[in-house]
């Protein structure tokens, strides 16, 4: 048994469009007032707006929380931290890709399991930067959520994996870093939409398809 405070990231080079531009406001026709978020004028792609922003805080989490059927909930695609006293395995841990980490699982005695990837994977945190603007559009995306939509967020990168099939993906959250403020990003290598992943600690807006009832992700 040993004790573990482990800080997670849970969830392409450049920019395919640069911009300081904001995201529009909602069309007329839109009833349902969803926060300047509906951007169906805007074709899908990643902007980074700024480099070197400080990431969001950390939140403390349980174990319990953060377990693979737990769902989605108020730490998913999160920075979080938490202290957790278990057994270590070496089995390679499952990652917002689908794929596996190069890090390493840990079971705590209530049976609940949290994976710990590295950073040499999901990409290294960056030096402390300036704040990024204010921000809760992921926390307002993440509240109406609403598969099949067309949405523009901004946001900070706080994880990211990329292969070198061009596939990629990574997590984003509020600048505040308030709980269910985490959303996440897949482009599959087949994607038609050209872009490329940013790095941690970009503050970026990305105009792309919100998919599935089940977890908040968005597809390129």
């Amino acid at each position: 048994m040993r004790n573990w405070a482990a800080l997670l990231l849970m969830g392409t080079v450049g920019c395919a469009s640069c911009s300081g531009g904001e995201t529009p406001p909602s069309p007329d026709q839109d009833v349902i007032r969803d926060g300047g978020i509906w951007s169906p004028d805007r074709g899908a792609g990643i902007e980074v707006l700024a480099r070197r922003r400080s990431l969001p805080p950390a939140r403390v989490a349980s174990a319990a929380e953060l377990r693979p059927d737990a769902g989605p909930g108020p730490f998913t695609d999160m920075r979080v931290h938490v202290d957790v006293s278990g057994t270590v395995g070496s089995v390679p841990c499952p990652v917002p890709s689908g794929s596996y980490c190069d890090g390493f699982a840990v079971l705590d005695a209530s049976g609940a399991t949290i994976a710990v990837d590295s950073y040499a994977y999901l990409g290294p945190k960056p030096a402390e930067g300036s704040p990024a603007p204010p921000s809760d559009e992921v926390r307002q995306l993440v509240s109406g959520w609403a598969p099949g939509r067309l949405v523009s967020v901004h946001g900070v990168v706080v994880a990211r994996w990329k292969s070198s099939s061009g596939a990629f993906g990574f997590a984003m959250q509020d600048p505040d870093g308030a709980p269910s403020s985490g959303v996440r990003l897949v482009r599959s290598r087949s994607s038609p939409v050209p872009a490329s992943a940013p790095e941690v600690g970009d503050w970026i807006r990305v105009t792309a398809r919100a998919t599935r009832d089940g977890e908040h992700l968005l597809e390129l």
